[in-house]
């Protein structure tokens, strides 16, 4: 019913969110249509009762999860593929991490074990994160509906200028 339809909804930190469920795909039409009959009339959650914890790194390419606030620059996510879960399933756009969405993602196989990962970048200044050290989440959904979570832990720092 719902193939080839534009589907829009406002994410949690009031981002607009359009996109088009692909013809193939049936699990995602009865996950919109999850969307569209909420008990309170309105699309407010992004996720079905499915639920998957997927490994992550923040800014993988060093050793520390070092953030610095306000800080210019982008900073990378990574959410590893693992046996039974595909990272290059999750919808890029409905992922949230310090109440921030991805400017730019790709696949990659970025720990070399042949399973392409999904490589997020999020701008470094916009992160809503206190000074410190944090485990921090990463929470977005997959096209076919299951709620992604990913944790791990970093030290924010604040530049002052």
């Amino acid at each position: 019913i719902l193939e080839g339809k534009n589907i829009k909804w406002i994410s949690s930190n009031q981002v607009n969110v359009d996109f088009t469920i692909p013809a193939d795909a049936t699990i995602a039409c009865d996950w919109a249509i999850s969307l569209m009959h909420n008990d309170d009339g309105k699309c407010s959650t992004l996720y079905n009762t499915f639920s998957v914890d997927a490994k992550i790194d923040i800014n993988p390419f060093s050793r520390l999860n070092l953030i610095w606030l306000r800080a210019p620059g982008i900073l990378p996510v990574v959410m590893y593929s693992e046996p039974g879960f595909d990272a290059t399933s999750i919808f890029p756009l409905a992922v949230s991490f310090a109440d921030t969405l991805p400017i730019y993602w790709y696949s990659r196989d970025v720990n070399r074990d042949r399973k392409n990962d999904l490589v997020l970048f999020f701008y470094n200044g916009a992160a809503n994160l206190p000074v410190g050290t944090h485990s921090v989440s990463v929470l977005g959904a997959s096209w076919d509906g299951r709620r992604v979570n990913g944790y791990n832990t970093v030290r924010v720092f604040k530049l002052f200028f």
